[in-house]
Formats: C-alpha cells, sequence, structure tokens
C-alpha cells in the first residue's frame, strides 16, 4: 500500500508507560503536549491505564452527540460523493458508540472508516532540557484519504485545507488566494 494525505479523527490512543518512564515523561507533560502542541482538547477524552499504557478514549457522550454534528458539516466540504456521505450520516446520526465504530470497522464508505494504517504521533518535548520523542498509537477514523495522483485529479483536501485557511482569515480577503498544492 502506497501512501496516503489522510484527515481523520483521533478517537483514541495509548501510550506505553515503560516508554514514558525512560524518558521521564509525566501523564500531565503528555496532555499539557497534546494541548499546546498539538492542539487537542483533552478535556474530551476519558483517561486510563492498564499494566502496561496509559489510555485516552473519546467520551461516548461526546462521540455519540458531536460527531454527527461534526460530519454533516464536514463531509459535503471534503467529498463530493453525495451517496457516500449521506450513508455515513445515516449510519453515525443517532447511534450508538458501538454501532458507529462497527460502521467504521466495516471499511464499507469512503468518507468514514477506520484506518488501520495511521502511523503513530510523534510527541515531542521541546520544553525539555533533552527533548525526548515518545511514540504515540492512535486509533483514527478517517474522513479522507488521497494519494498523490487522486490528489492531483480531484484535490477534496486540498479544496478543504482552502476553505479552513479562508475561515480561519475572514477579514483578509486575500486569504481566498492562497492554495495548498503538490510540487517538486
Amino acid at each position: 500500500m502506497g501512501q496516503y494525505l489522510s484527515t481523520g479523527l483521533v478517537y483514541a490512543f495509548s501510550l506505553s508507560k515503560e516508554k514514558a518512564e525512560k524518558e521521564k515523561i509525566s501523564i500531565a507533560d503528555v496532555e499539557e503536549v497534546l494541548e499546546q502542541e498539538y492542539l487537542f482538547s483533552m478535556e474530551i477524552y476519558d483517561k486510563s491505564m492498564d499494566d502496561r499504557y496509559y489510555h485516552w478514549v473519546i467520551k461516548e457522550s461526546v462521540f455519540e452527540k458531536e460527531l454527527p454534528l461534526l460530519l454533516t458539516d464536514l463531509l459535503p466540504r471534503i467529498s463530493k460523493d453525495k451517496k457516500d456521505v449521506m450513508t455515513v450520516l445515516e449510519n453515525v446520526k443517532d447511534r450508538s458508540t458501538q454501532d458507529i465504530l462497527a460502521f467504521a470497522d466495516r471499511k464499507s464508505c469512503y468518507s468514514f472508516r477506520k484506518d488501520d494504517y495511521a502511523e503513530d504521533m510523534w510527541l515531542r518535548f521541546s520544553k525539555k532540557s533533552f527533548t525526548p520523542c515518545i511514540p504515540l498509537h492512535t486509533e483514527m477514523l478517517s474522513f479522507s484519504m488521497e494519494g498523490k495522483i487522486i490528489m492531483e485529479c480531484y484535490g477534496e483536501q486540498f479544496r478543504f485545507f482552502k476553505y479552513c485557511i479562508i475561515k480561519t482569515y475572514p477579514l483578509l480577503s486575500i486569504a481566498t488566494a492562497v492554495r495548498t498544492y503538490i510540487t517538486g
């Protein structure tokens, strides 16, 4: 399988206790970096641990209430496949977390699927004097996945990035001239 540019939801993540202890990284350090450097809101995640790992998973109340709202607005902006989008929306609205995850696991829709190939996020702790890096294993639910050729043809992710830039800078008309592209 090749490499793809993907946009998706970090449904859950985990961190090896052994690796954190080896690098002298606390859970507070991890959560601070995730919030400040990676722009996560840790309040939406439930935290737990077992013998080997620390775990975070999106709270069911947040997932079940907000995922349909997010996807209703987001998917039509990323995907032009209206049938696929409608199928996703029908399968996430008023459903339990378990039902939604089972639907994503079936991978029957391009616009919402579990991504078994997502790479770990490497957290860098730049405020530490020795700048450690530790891997954070993520469980991803992908909304969009495009390879280089598909991006050049359809550019769904590029259009979405442009939309986000325009919405971020609504008072600057020059923001409409920004383009995300492949070069080289």
